[in-house]
């Protein structure tokens, strides 16, 4: 099964640091679209955390056979982790090239967990510009985070 992935996440900018993504999935004429938020969190784990939640619906979705994935993200750091530093940080015990501490190291893990039985293309876009696709992904991460931080007034 092909699926074409696009995800994004967002961090508030205001003291309470509620984070969203979301996420749009689509295989053969089916569309999904999905999010999610949660408190104290970085903008970086909220887009590693919308890639992940991606790979978990396509395995629901494809009853967990491998798929071909093209995922496209405006998150340099989730595209350049998972196309070149993941093997790297993997051979040098969670460690950096400058060797400290590989950040997120548990989202890291998740993420490969969840997308090594895929054949996937991880391709970067511009964010915020003429992608649809990305803008609608960033629309249901500002949205999820307001939702979030309505739950927390009530």
């Amino acid at each position: 099964m092909k699926v074409e992935v696009w995800c994004d996440g967002a961090c508030s900018i205001h003291k309470d640091q509620i984070g969203g993504y979301g996420c749009i999935i689509k295989w053969g004429n089916c569309v999904q679209e999905i999010s999610g938020a949660t408190l104290n969190t970085t903008n970086n784990q909220m887009e590693l955390m919308g890639a992940i939640a991606a790979f978990k619906a396509i395995d629901d979705l494809a009853c967990h056979l491998p798929c071909e994935v093209v995922l496209v993200s405006d998150s340099q750091y989730v595209i350049n982790g998972m196309k070149s530093w993941l093997c790297k940080w993997k051979q040098a015990g969670w460690r950096t090239a400058s060797n400290k501490p590989v950040k997120n190291q548990k989202l890291w893990q998740e993420l490969s967990e969840v997308s090594k039985e895929h054949e996937v293309q991880w391709v970067w876009t511009q964010g915020h510009s003429d992608c649809p696709e990305n803008n609608r992904c960033d629309e249901l991460a500002v949205v999820a985070i307001e939702q979030r931080r309505l739950q927390n007034v009530s």
